[in-house]
């Protein structure tokens, strides 16, 4: 694979041969008071590996694990985490096939039923 890999090339086949991290960090101004509040996205993509939820079996998949921090609300500088979760994304049935998610609260989701348009 030829150029830097990202989460684009994951929908037109390209999957990482090894663990990539994108972090994304910055500023939202909210319109209508100005209040700055910084956020920071992480991301890992991780190769395919075969994975089964409890309707579909030995599907191959791409892990995506990431975790979101803003300081909303607070502004003392400390980002708080919002949002923590790995998410199974299978070939040829898309997004959230599997979701394991850690933060705020613990929750799980299976993919079940799919369609093609």
């Amino acid at each position: 694979m030829t150029g830097a890999w990202s989460p684009a090339r994951a929908c037109r086949g390209q999957v990482p041969t090894s663990i990539v991290c994108l972090i994304a960090e910055g500023t939202i101004t909210e319109e209508s008071t100005g209040t700055v509040i910084r956020v920071r996205h992480a991301q890992l993509w991780f190769p395919l590996v075969p994975f089964s939820n409890p309707y579909h079996s030995n599907q191959r998949c791409i892990k995506q694990y990431e975790r979101w921090l803003d300081d909303n609300g607070h502004y003392d500088g400390v980002l708080r985490e919002k949002l923590r979760r790995d998410q199974f994304i299978a070939k040829g049935k898309g997004m959230a096939f599997h979701i394991f998610q850690y933060a705020p609260t613990r929750w799980r989701a299976h993919g079940r039923y799919y369609w093609r348009w």
